[in-house]
């Protein structure tokens, strides 16, 4: 949380897990991601809930190279696999050129 003058107020995280149901695979749970940001947003505005009232943007640093899969409604219809490692061997073996 930064001040008008750009001045670090506070700042919050949360942590979540990864899963890996296999060798060489690495998901997480979307939902995780989203609860765990609410969670650090809750925890902001009860330190800071004047500055939080006067919020006018918000970055979140989170995960890069994972896929998430959504339907036409927009739920997400399984965890987000990590393209990195095992994984990201996996899918450039299974996506080359014609």
């Amino acid at each position: 949380m930064l001040a008008e003058s750009g001045q670090l107020l506070d700042s919050a995280y949360h942590e979540y897990p990864i899963l890996s149901p296999q060798p060489g695979y690495a998901e997480q749970d979307p939902e995780e991601w989203w609860r765990g940001f609410v969670a650090a947003c809750q925890h902001l505005k009860s330190k800071h809930p004047a500055e939080f009232g006067r919020v006018a943007g918000i970055g979140i640093c989170g995960q890069m190279h994972t896929q998430v899969y959504l339907d036409k409604e927009g739920r997400i219809l399984a965890p987000g696999h990590h393209l990195d490692g095992p994984a990201l061997q996996r899918y450039r073996g299974s996506h080359q050129p014609g």
